[in-house]
């Protein structure tokens, strides 16, 4: 179940930064801020954001798209600063072995045009999103709920789907395995509820337009100019419209950063953010803040493309070789942390986060050199073969911070292994074709969470995912995860069984974790109650408030 950006293939053209501190989520708050004045006029809120492809909310496979639906729909349920609050529905109950939710709605839910909104709306934004006449990329995200595999791939009638309308005012979810995560996934727009008497007027343009689409969140649009600018307005139908602060949210698509910088700098937005280069002048800045996006990237080797990639101790040398705190500096300047695992460690855990739980390293941060030779020695007897004939091509797109990146690997296993490693540059795009045919033998890329998990990071790597692009297989990984599905109701078992999988992919090298990306953004001194969170939506204007 796997979001966006998708497996995405590193651009490292990233929209990153640092400050004072890195946390996983937060809110900027000013407790001692006095209210705007009640006859100061409407509370309009300029940021700049990346423009989502759609706001089709079935259709939506990026950040981008789900940031803004997050601000347009109300899901079943919202999660707001890494909890998991009512919306939609005002509570749910789930069966003893974790398998059937039960959701009762509450009795103000309308539409932005006034009709009411029922467990029906519900139940059509579900199965749409998994049939395969809507062509969803985001398909797979249903695939949680019962039949919703099958379904996709025509092999079984939508309505077939777990989803059911018990009454106007209940739903009934059936998942395919239990999933004790599948609440905080229930504010993800893909989940969102959809009027079938617009989806089945406008067809294909269902979305393309503010008029063409009525909305359900706390906001709804007033105005989208492509390729310029985004509107949106409170929505006064919304059951929890007293909870909305700002009248209108404008967003602003400034493709160059710099320019949204100078924009910023100038007075004429609120919110943006921070250049690479600029982070180190506006470091002790207050207006600064960061925080992890969850993107986690790493090197990736497609074992079934020749017998070097296949080879683990060949790939364990890399592993040891790379010194990611180096990478982190260099190609980052301050927007990248080095990254000792594939699981982001901020996610949930049983009482604390996952990292502090298990806490895990793959390998010295800083690289050992002494162990990576070793590795390269056995490889190397294993594949009767020296170092200087062993040749990797290194696939990467043709954006200067992809070429930095792939030099810098370059560089490195070149010093310590004594390998050459050919790096072909390609346009972005074409990586995008490329990867999920496993048309590579070296790759950068990086994954982004739906949920705060560890499953969404490490279920890629099941012999039977479809994102498994890099022929990996493991019988015991494979064992630990379907034991993780199988102890949903055991919280503690279960992320044992995740964190024995975990060992064992990165035992198997078949990724070698290389950073962790950072946020960075500056605000106006006016915001307050700004809330951001590493996976879901970015940020929550919902709350958000000017002084």
């Amino acid at each position: 179940m796997r979001l966006k950006r998708a497996a995405v293939v590193l651009t490292f053209t990233l929209l990153i930064t640092s400050i004072t501190g890195c946390v996983p989520g937060g809110k900027e708050d000013d407790t001692n801020s006095t209210e705007a004045d009640a006859a100061g006029g409407e509370k309009v809120l300029k940021v700049v954001l990346d423009e989502p492809p759609t706001l089709d909310p079935q259709m939506a496979n990026s950040m981008p798209s789900q940031t803004i639906l997050y601000h347009l729909g109300a899901g079943l349920l919202r999660m707001e600063g890494g909890e998991v609050n009512p919306d939609g529905a005002e509570s749910y109950d789930v069966s003893d072995d974790g398998l059937v939710y039960t959701f009762h709605l509450r009795d103000d839910l309308k539409w932005s045009d006034g009709e009411p909104m029922t467990a029906g709306d519900y139940e059509y934004g579900f199965k749409r999103l998994v049939d395969p006449n809507t062509a969803s990329p985001f398909a797979f995200f249903g695939a949680i709920v019962k039949n919703g595999a099958e379904i996709t791939a025509g092999k079984v009638s939508v309505d077939e789907y777990g989803v059911k309308v018990l009454d106007d005012k209940t739903l009934e979810i059936t998942l395919q395995y239990a999933a004790p995560y599948f609440p905080s996934m229930l504010s993800n727009g893909s989940f969102a509820p959809a009027r079938q008497d617009y989806v089945e007027k406008y067809g294909r343009d269902f979305s393309s337009t503010a008029d063409k689409n009525v909305y359900s969140g706390p906001f709804k649009v007033k105005e989208w100019h492509p390729n310029e600018a985004l509107i949106l307005e409170k929505n006064d139908q919304y059951w929890d419209k007293s909870a909305v602060k700002l009248d209108e949210l404008q967003i602003e698509f400034v493709k160059d950063r710099q320019t949204a910088f100078t924009m910023f700098e100038t007075g004429e937005i609120d919110l943006t953010s921070v250049p690479t280069l600029s982070i180190a002048k506006y470091k002790d800045d207050p207006r600064l803040f960061q925080f992890h996006d969850g993107s986690v990237d790493y090197l990736k080797f497609n074992v079934n493309k020749s017998e070097v990639a296949a080879n683990k101790n060949i790939r364990l040398a890399f592993a040891y070789a790379i010194n990611v705190e180096e990478f982190a500096k260099l190609r980052g300047r301050g927007s990248l942390e080095a990254a000792r695992r594939l699981v982001m460690p901020d996610v949930s855990g049983v009482e604390k986060t996952y990292g502090e739980e298990y806490p895990y390293e793959m390998c010295p941060p800083a690289g050992d050199e002494a162990k990576a030779k070793e590795y390269l020695e056995k490889g190397l007897q294993e594949l009767g073969m020296k170092a200087e004939d062993v040749h990797l091509e290194y696939l990467a797109d043709d954006s200067d911070g992809a070429k930095e990146g792939s030099e810098i690997i370059q560089e490195r296993v070149k010093k310590v292994l004594g390998i050459d490693i050919n790096i072909k540059l390609v346009p972005y795009e074409q990586v995008l074709e490329m990867v999920p045919k496993g048309e590579y033998e070296m790759t950068m890329s990086g994954w982004t969470p739906d949920y705060s998990d560890p499953y969404t990071y490490l279920e890629l790597w099941m012999s039977d995912s479809a994102y498994n692009d890099s022929g990996y297989s493991n019988p015991e990984y494979d064992k630990y995860m379907k034991q993780s599905q199988e102890l949903a109701t055991e919280p503690k078992a279960r992320l044992d069984a995740m964190f024995e999988a975990e060992k064992i992919l990165l035992a198997d090298a078949p990724c070698i974790p290389i950073d962790v990306r950072r946020a960075t953004y500056i605000k106006s001194e006016n915001i307050k109650d700004l809330d951001y969170y590493f996976t879901g939506y970015g940020f929550n204007f919902i709350r958000t408030d000017l002084k």
